[in-house]
């Protein structure tokens, strides 16, 4: 068990109690990275549309994203929300493609390639590689892994730009990877999002977060593998 001493010492402040992002639900049993791939692949112009929404005040709304995703241009979305979309696209399908031939990893070196896929430059993310691989050593459960470096990355903010963004790619990398659904934040639940995620970023402490994402990827979870 770590302490919120280690936490903090190693995650730059952050720390909340281990094993917060806990549920009940277990993943499929046969072809589970695969089934997880495929539900991401399948739902992610909704995702785009959501965490655009959420994280960049994005306008397109889902047929729009889609359009974009497949290289249209939509009416009455800035150019330069389409462009991000179209890399958004790019990017998580080169992730899948990376889980497919088994090379993801939680990791700084990974975070550098999908970065440069997003916005095609080069940034190193050595800052954060022993946050990264405390994690990894310390918290088992990838679920919970998944979103703790979501929340670290959110808050350290490490890149230019688009942190958030990234950020969101890499937890559904690390749930994945390890058979899971993917989890993100609604347009709808932008607004108590924001509230829970200042605190957060006040406080350092991650507790209250996890719970609420707890509540968000359980709603989903036997929707998503029901068939």
């Amino acid at each position: 068990m770590i302490s919120h001493e280690d936490m903090t010492s190693n995650l730059d402040g952050m720390y909340w109690n281990l094993g917060d992002f806990s549920l009940k639900e277990e993943k499929p049993q046969q072809n589970a990275v695969t089934s997880a791939i495929k539900t991401f692949k399948k739902s992610f112009p909704s995702i785009c549309t959501n965490i655009m929404a959420v994280f960049e005040n994005g306008k397109a709304n889902l047929v729009q994203t889609e359009m974009i995703i497949h290289g249209v241009d939509a009416v009455n979305i800035e150019k330069e929300e389409c462009a991000l979309i179209r890399r958004l696209g790019q990017t998580a399908s080169r992730m899948c493609e990376l889980m497919e031939n088994q090379e993801f990893s939680c990791s700084s070196d990974f975070l550098e390639v999908m970065y440069q896929c997003l916005t095609m430059e080069k940034k190193s993310f050595v800052s954060i590689k022993s946050a990264l691989e405390f994690l990894n050593d310390n918290v088992k459960d990838k679920k919970e892994l998944a979103v703790a470096a979501f929340l670290y990355l959110c808050k350290e903010k490490p890149c230019p730009k688009y942190n958030e963004l990234l950020a969101m790619l890499f937890m559904n990398g690390i749930l994945l990877n390890d058979g899971f659904s993917p989890l993100w934040i609604k347009e709808r639940d932008k607004t108590e999002f924001k509230i829970r995620y200042l605190e957060f970023e006040r406080s350092h402490q991650a507790s209250d977060l996890m719970h609420y994402l707890v509540k968000i990827f359980s709603k989903g979870y036997k929707a998503a593998f029901k068939a």
